[in-house]
């Protein structure tokens, strides 16, 4: 299979599995990407997921163009539209659980958008990030173009995606592209640790952190601090927050239901 999905407890793993293709995506495989992060979306049970790539050579290296490309362009000649997202995920509203990118290898082009819409992103030290596309005269057209500025800045977003060129783990670290970079023998267990920890949390207050994360940043700050102190004031009304609040006072892990 492309998609490879499994679960364990509350964690859900999402691998792309095209190693012989550096994990590129077909429309076929897209489509199953799609089908994966919708059932982790619909799945009450699941709280976390990770994203990562079969190989140790890419994440994802975008869309297949050899594939995708050519049914793209017959499409938009004849008056169509680009078709849908990549992975489902690229044009829709953010799923409102936790994504972890575990990204292997070099993660571009597409695989860079789809990584985009991850809530954080970890690496190893030879992945290799960026936007090829320019050099084959096509435009990155699953958010790259909007994610890539408002994650790192626009002056240096403008470079990678004029440049085509590819930056190393340790600049995207520095750029604030990816939050930490870990060796490849650690990365699986620096990840699973993770979402073992925001899968601990209460689901209701993670769908509420990003919801003030996100859609404060779409707007004016004095919007985003309304925003904030309305989505305070309800969690804090949430059977979750009381619980939380008892588990302070007890000294223990709280025990929550995302009501």
């Amino acid at each position: 299979m492309p998609i490879d999905y499994s679960e364990d407890g509350a964690i859900v793993t999402i691998r792309i599995n095209r190693p012989e293709a550096r994990n590129a995506l077909d429309e076929d495989d897209s489509a199953a990407l799609g089908q994966a992060f919708e059932r982790f979306r619909t799945d009450d049970h699941a709280r976390v997921a990770i994203l990562t790539g079969v190989g140790p050579l890419a994440f994802c290296a975008g869309g297949d163009l050899k594939r995708m490309l050519p049914a793209r362009q017959l499409r938009v000649r004849a008056g169509g539209d680009l078709g849908p997202s990549l992975g489902g995920i690229t044009r829709a509203p953010r799923i409102d659980k936790p994504l972890i990118a575990a990204i292997n290898g070099d993660c571009v082009g597409g695989g860079l958008e789809i990584a985009l819409c991850c809530d954080v992103r970890i690496a190893v030290p030879h992945a290799r990030f960026g936007f090829p596309e320019i050099k084959w005269s096509i435009l990155p057209g699953a958010g790259g173009t909007q994610r890539l500025p408002r994650t790192i800045g626009v002056s240096r977003a403008t470079r990678l995606l004029l440049t085509g060129d590819l930056i190393a783990a340790e600049e995207a670290l520095a750029w604030g592209l990816i939050s930490q970079v870990v060796s490849a023998p650690s990365l699986a267990g620096e990840v699973s640790a993770l979402a073992t920890k925001l899968a601990s949390y209460s689901p209701l207050a993670l769908h509420t952190l990003k919801r003030a994360i996100y859609e404060g940043l779409e707007g004016r700050l004095t919007e985003g601090l309304r925003l904030e102190a309305e989505l305070a004031a309800m969690l804090l009304r949430s059977a979750d927050a009381e619980e939380g609040l008892q588990a302070f006072r007890e000294r223990r892990a709280g025990e929550f239901r995302g009501i």
